[in-house]
């Protein structure tokens, strides 16, 4: 019993995602996708870098999709920028193209993950965002998905990914 009480607090408790990406298209895609989910995700859209940094002065986000090519700040720029921010802040950097090396910078840089868009399903970006103590998919990179991974607070201290009531 204790098990379904833990699993539904990870389903039910809210969690915050800015989807920054250029293309419309591609974040009506990306909010669909989370929005069927099986998580109660907020989700705050950004057309471009400097848009998706003010929203992260306005608030605090546990995971940001961000592609990286876009006019105006780059998506690279941009993550250097998030994680000086918010150092604990899951960055899932999403491109059109494979670069192998753009990927190796991302992830060095302290991206979560990188995606190809072009050729990533949609169930993929989903299990960015599910975990296995969830009992749902979970990232590839991590058995912790980004939005119920541990990570600091703004002040430095720890923040637990769930919030029990």
């Amino acid at each position: 019993m204790l098990s379904i009480l833990k699993t539904y607090c990870r389903v039910t408790v809210p969690s915050n995602a800015l989807v920054v990406d250029d293309s419309a298209t591609v974040r009506r895609i990306i909010n669909k996708v989370l929005a069927n989910s099986i998580f109660n995700i907020d989700v705050t859209e950004a057309g471009n870098g400097e848009a998706a940094l003010e929203h992260c002065d306005n608030g605090e986000f546990d995971v940001v999709f961000l592609d990286s090519n876009m006019p105006g700040l780059p998506g690279t720029q941009t993550l250097e920028r998030l994680l000086e921010r918010d150092p604990g802040v899951k960055v899932i950097m999403i491109s059109g193209e494979r670069n192998e090396e753009r990927r190796k910078w991302a992830l060095d840089r302290g991206a979560f993950t990188f995606l190809t868009s072009r050729s990533t399903p949609p169930i993929s970006i989903a299990s960015c965002t599910r975990c296995s103590g969830c009992a749902a998919r979970c990232s590839p990179v991590s058995s912790r998905c980004a939005l119920h991974a541990p990570r600091p607070t703004r002040s430095g201290k720890p923040r637990g990914p769930l919030r029990y009531v």
